[in-house]
């Protein structure tokens, strides 16, 4: 006996429904999971690994980016992409702040030689020091290339 489903059409008009009512239920249980999602996607790191492995040997990730991912994409930005660029650039201040400003830090500390004529040895020795104390600080070694 086959199984009895509603129409794709229906439950996708449910779905959104559903979503535009969810609005304040999806940020205020979000907000109070915060502490739940640190600690469970810190414990998934082997697992989450593993997946991206697989998919790699499997050539997943290829494949699904030039068959149907490539149309999605378009869609995606096209649909709802572009109406929230300015909006989450406008809510991602902090967190700008934040993720910038240790490498900027390392930037204004920074001590270079002289600047030599275009082309001089001196110049590349300056952008390999710029980017050895940003590489640094990156992975943690701050301070380092100093």
């Amino acid at each position: 006996m086959a199984i009895k489903v509603k129409p794709i059409d229906k439950i996708i008009s449910n779905w959104q429904a559903g979503a535009q009512q969810g609005a304040a239920d999806y940020a205020a249980n979000a907000v109070a999971a915060a502490g739940t999602y640190a600690a469970n996607a810190g414990a998934a790191q082997a697992s989450w690994k593993s997946g991206v492995n697989m998919g790699g040997a499997d050539a997943r990730y290829g494949a699904n980016v030039r068959g149907k991912g490539q149309a999605k994409y378009a869609r995606k930005i096209q649909s709802v992409g572009a109406a929230r660029f300015s909006e989450g650039v406008s809510a991602g201040g902090q967190d700008m702040r934040e993720g910038f400003q240790p490498y900027l830090d390392v930037i204004a500390g920074l001590s270079l030689p002289a600047r030599g004529p275009r082309g001089a040895a001196g110049n590349k020795a300056r952008s390999n020091a710029v980017q050895d104390a940003l590489h640094n600080r990156r992975i943690g070694q701050s301070g380092a290339g100093r």
